[in-house]
């Protein structure tokens, strides 16, 4: 997992002078609901992992009470990464009304 990282944070660098003239932000909104943990980490690396690095993640978690280790995972990537924001609903609403929680958190340009 270090390796991965470190592989991605040289190409990061690398590509560090392809910075566009005007910063976007862009927001990526992601409900959850259940997530398996190795899809949800692979996830969350992937996103940390692009080049680009004005960005916001901002994720809507509708688990059920079984599935705890959705939220405490976030949170351990969210001490690290300032990016991320988190909000668990009371309920599950569907995957549209559970991306629009996320989508109201957003506040990027795209």
């Amino acid at each position: 997992e270090n390796t991965v990282r470190l592989k991605y944070q040289m190409l990061r660098e690398k590509v560090s002078s392809n910075k566009p003239a005007q910063k976007i932000k862009v927001s990526i909104v992601v409900p959850l609901y259940n997530t398996p943990e190795n899809f949800l980490k692979e996830m969350l690396d992937s996103v940390e992992a692009q080049t680009y690095t004005d960005w916001e993640l901002c994720l809507a978690d509708a688990s059920d009470e079984k599935n705890g280790q959705v939220k405490k995972t976030v949170e351990q990537y969210q001490a690290k990464d300032k990016r991320i924001k988190y909000k668990k609903l009371s309920k599950n609403e569907g995957i549209s009304e559970n991306t629009n929680r996320a989508l109201e958190m957003a506040a990027g340009d795209y």
